[in-house]
């Protein structure tokens, strides 16, 4: 199936099936290059990464799981778009400085996040949780033109929301 994210405007093959040889086959056979995995019939997150990993392909990726090794996601280097949910489930680590491309990321902040400031194509963030006092971590992305943050327990002040001169719309719950 497929599902439409409303805030990326992209469409996601949507991989909820339990007919996992079939789904990979319509994944190959139409290019598909954002994909969606849900983990409802109990699939294992960090075996079908890998297995995307090889062909390289993929440009969005939303996962639905908490409990997978963040390392594997360190191979889509090409990644437009991510969504993920993390946990102190989640193991592993993101060095966000591999992933030049990506312009949308929507994620609930966890240790193992690295380098978040380097992200200067980035164009929509929704971020859960955000873990700083101010947002001078995202000052000097000169693209982002929507932030969302939820639960920013740990905000303060916006100082340095003056210097995203592109952002068009900001949320804060």
């Amino acid at each position: 199936t497929y599902t439409k994210d409303n805030d990326s405007g992209r469409e996601f093959v949507n991989l909820t099936t339990d007919d996992f040889q079939n789904t990979l086959v319509e994944i190959i056979n139409k290019k598909c290059d954002h994909i969606l995995i849900n983990t409802e019939f109990n699939w294992d997150v960090n075996y079908i990464l890998d297995l995307l990993k090889s062909g390289n392909m993929i440009k969005g990726l939303c996962i639905v799981d908490d409990n997978f090794n963040l390392d594997i996601i360190a191979g889509f280097k090409d990644l437009e778009v991510l969504s993920v949910n993390f946990s102190k489930l989640t193991k592993g680590e993101i060095d966000f400085s591999n992933f030049e491309k990506l312009k949308y990321l929507s994620f609930q902040y966890a240790n193992g996040l690295k380098n978040i400031e380097t992200l200067e194509n980035l164009e929509f963030l929704h971020c859960s949780r955000w873990p700083f006092e101010n947002l001078m971590t995202i000052s000097k992305n000169e693209k982002l033109k929507i932030l969302k943050l939820d639960y920013p327990r740990k905000l303060l002040s916006l100082k340095g929301v003056e210097k995203i001169t592109s952002l068009k719309r900001i949320d804060i719950y």
